[in-house]
């Protein structure tokens, strides 16, 4: 038997093990590395993918799951799942192996164009081609739903075109903020087709767009004045 440690993904620990079958024991000497998790295999276990990252990015109204891998053996596939409990996942695509047996780093990526209202939660799973399976590690991300909102900028223009669609009935108002979180601009919104003049942006750079929905903000953004 050899030792397993978790940290981003499973990885055989090097040394000698010294175990007792009859007793039920394993004594592994020379670890220094964080506690646990930990798990016991047979010595000539193959994993079949060596974790680096998994990450997601909220990209306006969609979230870009993005995740690298350092080895593959046997692999076939990701299924990407999702969850808004991070409990009970379900599975929303399949992203094909780059190779099927590697030692090389290997990166992919999926973007969830229909992703779920509020706090989210991803994981990856790994399925090789005899149909054996393991896990990433569970991601979360906040995601607020643009419900048909969008604003449209022009780099060097003094206006921004808001659309708010129909049917909202609460009172709906822009604000824009600096980099410091200072609110430079607030204006209420009409349905339909609107126009910001953002002429009192006197500073140069990035500026983040709330649209909030009586108390909710429905629509987050940015533009570069």
């Amino acid at each position: 038997p050899r030792l397993l440690h978790y940290s981003t993904g499973w990885s055989l620990l090097s040394g000698i093990p010294t175990f007792n079958l009859g007793m039920g024991t394993m004594t592994y000497t020379g670890y220094s590395g964080s506690f646990s998790p930990f798990a016991i295999s047979e010595n000539n276990i193959t994993l079949p993918v060596g974790w680096l990252s998994f990450t997601a990015k909220s990209m306006d109204r969609s979230v870009k799951l993005e995740w690298a891998t350092a080895n593959e053996q046997n692999n076939n596939y990701f299924e990407v799942e999702r969850s808004s409990d991070g409990i009970a996942f379900t599975g929303i695509a399949r992203v094909a192996a780059g190779l099927q047996s590697t030692n090389r780093t290997n990166e992919y990526s999926y973007t969830d164009q229909q992703p779920l209202d509020g706090r989210t939660y991803y994981r990856l799973k790994q399925v090789d081609l005899d149909g054996k399976s393991s896990y990433s590690k569970v991601i979360s991300i906040n995601v607020v739903a643009a419900k048909g909102y969008n604003v449209i900028s022009t780099t060097g223009s003094n206006q921004l075109k808001v659309l708010v669609p129909q049917g909202i009935k609460e009172k709906t108002y822009l604000q824009i903020y600096n980099s410091n979180g200072q609110v430079m601009l607030k204006q209420q919104l009409q349905v339909g087709q609107n126009t910001v003049n953002t002429g009192a942006l006197v500073t140069s750079g990035i500026y983040f767009v709330n649209i909030n929905q009586g108390n909710k903000v429905v629509y987050k953004n940015r533009f570069l004045r």
